[in-house]
């Protein structure tokens, strides 16, 4: 494939300066990927970054903004085998330092090296050059395969917690069960919500405490739930069981104890947390942050734990997660 020498840019000069201007095509690294730019989108973070500036962004008359983009790989490092020339791709922002604890974690989105390039941390378009070129370098990690027949400027995007996340799953699982096709975008816990707001996605999968005042503050719609029924808080909101979708999966919490707890300990501690789940101060905190209290047994939760655990196996099988 034949690639140019030279190609156009949107360079940000000063703030509220952008200029068009002729750069020079990039070389992938060892492990890197050369994407031809075929749709860059924008969001309110680009707003802030033209009128305002982010930490750690490049020089001003060097830096090409743009984090939202997808296009065609037209050249890949010596090392790179997961990606050919021709595979269509949309881009993630976020490619981790990959050595601090975080990023070891796998919350590479919380990288503790954020904008220092010289440990491997980049954000595409925030502290590193972006999509608005004709051409951009990224490391394979932030590069996702789209099917053929999503387009660049109509992929459907849905960010969740991360890759392997319960609301990654759960996207899973509703898109397999609805038959659609939808481009995941893992920004992370801290991003899903702003990035909606701002336009940069069209929906997100999130627990309900995260979303609520927004809903309530008008800025963001609940489609569905997929829960075993309807929330007593948004009781108008149907869910994905009765929209005809066959999807239930529901974020819990349990408390576990070592092997080999004595039984009367054990007993003694489930009586507690029921007492504790009926208390009305627990109980009114829990409603003003959107969590619903549905207290279950240790025999009532390990048979609730076999279905959940299932689902889930399901959800990575689908997801690719595992073989």
């Amino acid at each position: 494939m034949s690639i140019p020498k030279k190609m156009q840019a949107a360079v940000l000069y000063d703030f509220n300066d952008i200029r068009i201007v002729e750069r020079d095509v990039p070389s992938p690294g060892p492990d890197e990927a050369l994407v031809k730019i075929a749709a860059c989108g924008i969001c309110g973070t680009d707003v802030k970054v033209i009128t305002h500036g982010m930490p750690n962004q490049p020089p001003m008359g060097d830096f090409i903004i743009g984090h939202e983009y997808a296009g065609t790989v037209v050249a890949t490092g010596s090392t790179v085998d997961e990606f050919q020339e021709g595979d269509r791709v949309a881009v993630e922002i976020h490619k981790g330092c990959g050595r601090c604890r975080n990023c070891i974690m796998g919350k590479y989105t919380a990288c503790l090296n954020y904008g220092n390039i010289s440990k491997g941390h980049r954000a595409n378009g925030l502290t590193s050059n972006g999509g608005f070129a004709q051409y951009a370098v990224n490391h394979i990690n932030t590069l996702y395969k789209l099917p053929d027949h999503i387009s660049f400027d109509e992929s459907t995007m849905i960010t969740t917690a991360g890759t392997g996340s319960a609301t990654h799953l759960t996207a899973v699982i509703m898109a397999t069960e609805a038959g659609i096709d939808v481009v995941h975008v893992p920004l992370g816990a801290k991003r899903r919500i702003p990035s909606l707001l701002g336009g940069e996605v069209e929906a997100i999968c999130v627990p309900l405490p995260e979303s609520t005042p927004h809903v309530q503050a008008g800025k963001v719609r609940l489609l569905a739930m997929p829960t075993e029924s309807r929330d007593p808080s948004f009781p108008d909101v149907p869910t994905l069981k009765e929209l005809g979708y066959d999807v239930v999966i529901e974020l819990f919490r349990g408390i576990s104890v070592p092997q080999g707890t004595p039984e009367g300990v054990i007993a003694t501690l489930e009586r507690a947390f029921e007492e504790a789940s009926k208390d009305p101060k627990f109980m009114d905190v829990a409603k003003k942050n959107g969590f619903n209290i549905d207290f279950k047994g240790r025999a009532d939760f390990e048979a609730y734990l076999k279905v959940q655990d299932k689902l889930i196996a399901d959800g990575m099988k689908i997801g690719g997660l595992v073989k």
